[in-house]
């Protein structure tokens, strides 16, 4: 009688006493039963060891912990390396598992290398504030491998891919800024992708969250597109090394570089505007069309005119 296939949950942890166990208690009341939770900590100071150590007694959890921290992105890199599944689920420390959540994905994964689903969103209190994370953030689905490099709209911790995507992305490139993401490129540039519009696990907004959607609504435009620009070229140019870009996918790469780089280095930006104009679609994709067009307009200032305009309109 063939078995079900393993599938291996990868966790980072850090400091996450408040809510890891209600957590892990959501993941081991899943209904699908054959998983391995392999969770790596990085140098937590609260009890989550003695908390990790409490499930690996009990429900054979397997935990590490790093001799130095590694930080958020390279500690889950360390977690998914570790895991012996045919597929990889990611889990954060302070969200709640619906109990079906990996029967439904592996069952909808198919022939593709990675699924995601939509997630609600709660409080602190494990409140529900909205039942749809997606619209909540009013997130698009890409199509194209440029969308995907402008932006991720893969959330880690609802996805799970095969084993084979870490053929492709491990070891992760030094300098990018989330974890997801990479995935997310490396699954549709070596395979398929596929979104499941059902919410599968409660996703905890709160002060500590490390990315979210916590903030994303009270930040100040301008300072959310500087945060988002240095990350973003940082990330950009780690991405140059791999092998399975095409030289047009390169250069657009390049180029995307460029136009964050001079943002901050420019007071008047022609090849931005140029390479706004010309890939108008992909920037703010599913936002209204005037949005769009005063986006097409900024982009040809830097970061010191455009504070000015905010000063004079008042923000």
């Amino acid at each position: 009688m063939s078995q079900i296939p393993l599938i291996s949950i990868a966790m980072g942890t850090y400091n996450g006493e408040k809510y890891l166990k209600e957590q892990l208690d959501s993941i081991y009341a899943q209904t699908y039963t054959n998983i391995e939770v392999i969770v790596t900590d990085d140098c937590s100071s609260d009890t989550t060891v003695e908390i990790l150590e409490q499930y690996a007694k009990s429900h054979g959890l397997r935990y590490f912990v790093n001799e130095h921290n590694l930080g958020f992105v390279k500690n889950f890199e360390k977690a998914i390396s570790l895991c012996l599944g045919q597929y990889i689920a990611l889990a954060d420390q302070d969200d709640v598992w619906e109990k079906e959540k990996i029967e439904f994905l592996v069952r909808h994964l198919g022939g593709s290398s990675l699924i995601h689903s939509d997630a609600s969103l709660i409080n602190d209190a494990g409140v529900v504030f909205s039942s749809s994370y997606t619209r909540y953030s009013k997130k698009v689905l890409h199509k194209d491998i440029f969308s995907y490099l402008m932006g991720n709209n893969v959330t880690g911790c609802t996805a799970l891919f095969s084993r084979e995507l870490l053929d492709f992305a491990l070891p992760f490139p030094e300098g990018i800024f989330a974890h997801d993401w990479w995935l997310a490129v490396c699954a549709f540039k070596n395979g398929r992708i596929v979104y499941c519009d059902y919410p599968l696990i409660r996703y905890r907004q709160h002060a500590s969250n490390q990315i979210g959607a916590a903030n994303s609504k009270h930040i100040h435009p301008l300072e959310a597109r500087e945060k988002a620009f240095k990350k973003t070229a940082m990330s950009l140019q780690a991405l140059l090394n791999a092998s399975f870009f095409s030289t047009h996918e390169k250069q657009f790469i390049v180029q995307l570089i460029q136009y964050y780089n001079d943002f901050f280095t420019k007071m008047i930006r022609f090849h931005s505007f140029v390479f706004h104009f010309r890939y108008f679609r992909y920037f703010n994709e599913g936002k209204p069309f005037l949005y769009q067009l005063v986006g097409l307009f900024l982009s040809l200032f830097g970061e010191k005119i455009q504070k000015q305009l905010w000063r004079l309109i008042g923000k």
